[in-house]
């Protein structure tokens, strides 16, 4: 039973994931992972990512694969979230189904399906939903070699060589997974600090080649910290960004981010009052490695951005929410009662998460990303002469729009990033050169600077204005 349950939970989130996939544009951040991976190599895409980027290099070279073998469509770019995302369901389950029960797991794999955040980044080509898919690899194999009390495992070494092979794929998939690897790191060593020396040494061999495996692009990601950081986008957190965090995980809506803060902590205190009556042999690891899974990664990544540069970001914690859904899941199988009642709790929970992703947010019927595609559209239809017109765009990596121009069948291609002072050189060289009679000028991501409005102004006069989702199109013509 529970097995046909799950296929029909996967199905289902299948569905939400699959629909509608390559309907809405690419976005910013989209967009530069198409240009960090289109038309270079394998090699090229490493060095490259090194020099410029701020993530480590996994994604961009799957994407490298995906668009020389599959295309790079709006829908084949996003297919390896979608099918990350997807995986994520059964995986979920076999976790919560390994600390708990089948019916624990069931619950949070339902919520991880219908919820807005786990669908959204499954259907976005970036790293995220891939990190999560990851992320979900590396407890199943860590729970049983290191936590649980029921050896399971036949091989250690073959566990441990796994577990290796996941925690790097997540470390190279995202920097943030530093911090699931670390947190799964202080666990397993707490643990055993006083087991048996077989098992001390096998958690520090593993994270010793853990470390020494990663060490090479680690040094990387501290120059890319340092040098390449960009903060300008990232404001420091609040106070109450843990409850911000629930909302996110809850379709970003205040009465299902309350339930989760309830069973956030109802499960704290019940992690608290098993230290107190219980022996250590007796204490629910399982209730403190959900607890330490959400609440880890978040405090930490606070805590950095509070001390040094913001960098905390709530997309990049997708890796941490699948853990409040086992926490609601958890609670809801403590309450008493029959069985049938805690089902139908999870299922109504569940059912006025979908209600809301579909009514009140509109999620399939209206657009929520930025409308690069509809605003080169707009170029492509009304330019009188694409020999007679320059583009002048926002924001960084103008090159990022060709991606629309190339797929529209036009000769347009963005001439020169423009709305800052600093911008003006680029774009009076580029004018100077093509000497076009006609400009476009798109602007998305960040307001333009007053200087930069005024140079426009001085030789060009503005003829037409059209605004889509987060970017507007301007046309001028030389005075």
């Amino acid at each position: 039973m529970a097995m046909g349950a799950i296929l029909a939970i996967t199905l289902l989130g299948a569905l939400l994931r699959l629909y509608h996939l390559g309907w809405e544009s690419l976005w910013l951040d989209e967009l530069l992972s198409w240009s960090m991976s289109h038309g270079v190599s394998l090699a090229h895409s490493l060095v490259h990512g090194a020099a410029t980027e701020t993530n480590p290099p996994g994604y961009q070279l799957l994407l490298v694969l995906v668009e020389r073998y599959l295309g790079d469509t709006e829908t084949m770019l996003r297919l390896p979230s979608a099918l990350a995302g997807i995986a994520c369901i059964p995986a979920l389950y076999a976790l919560g189904r390994r600390m708990y029960s089948s019916w624990v797991g069931l619950a949070a794999a339902l919520l991880l399906a219908v919820s807005w955040a786990p669908i959204y980044f499954s259907q976005e080509a970036r790293t995220y939903a891939l990190a999560l898919l990851a992320t979900l690899f590396t407890l199943l194999l860590w729970y049983p070699l290191f936590v649980s009390r029921v050896r399971t495992v036949k091989s250690p070494r073959r566990w441990m060589a796994s577990y290796v092979a996941a925690a790097l794929v997540l470390l190279y998939l995202h920097y943030y997974g530093i911090l699931i690897v670390l947190g799964q790191a202080l666990f397993a060593l707490y643990l055993h600090r006083r087991g048996g020396g077989e098992d001390r040494q096998r958690v520090r061999n593993t994270y010793l080649v853990v470390f020494l495996a990663y060490l090479p692009w680690l040094l990387v990601g501290v120059y890319q910290y340092v040098r390449l950081h960009n903060v300008d986008w990232i404001t420091e957190p609040q106070p109450r960004f843990l409850f911000d965090y629930l909302r996110f995980a809850f379709n970003d809506y205040d009465p299902f981010a309350w339930i989760a803060l309830g069973a956030l902590v109802a499960l704290a205190i019940l992690v608290v009052l098993q230290r107190r009556r219980a022996a250590q042999a007796d204490f629910v690891r399982e209730d403190a490695i959900i607890l330490g899974w959400l609440l880890f990664p978040l405090v930490a990544a606070y805590l950095v951005s509070i001390i040094g540069r913001p960098l905390l970001v709530t997309r990049y914690l997708l890796i941490a929410v699948p853990a409040i859904y086992l926490i609601v899941a958890r609670v809801l199988a403590l309450l008493p009662g029959p069985r049938w009642v805690r089902t139908a709790a999870v299922m109504v929970l569940a059912a006025a998460i979908l209600l809301d992703l579909t009514g009140r947010m509109a999620y399939y019927t209206a657009p929520h990303k930025t409308q690069f595609r509809e605003a080169v559209a707009y170029v492509v239809q009304n330019d009188v002469s694409n020999t007679a017109s320059a583009v002048i765009t926002i924001p960084r990596g103008a090159s990022m729009y060709d991606y629309y121009f190339e797929h529209q069948g036009s000769r347009l291609r963005s001439n020169a990033k423009g709305g800052r002072k600093s911008d003006i050189p680029g774009v009076e060289k580029a004018l100077a050169q093509s000497q076009p009679e006609r400009l476009w000028f798109i602007r998305a991501d960040r307001p333009v600077d007053p200087a930069f409005l005024d140079y426009l102004q001085r030789d060009w006069q503005l003829v037409s204005i059209k605004s889509f989702l987060n970017v507007d199109v301007s046309l001028y013509e030389r005075r």
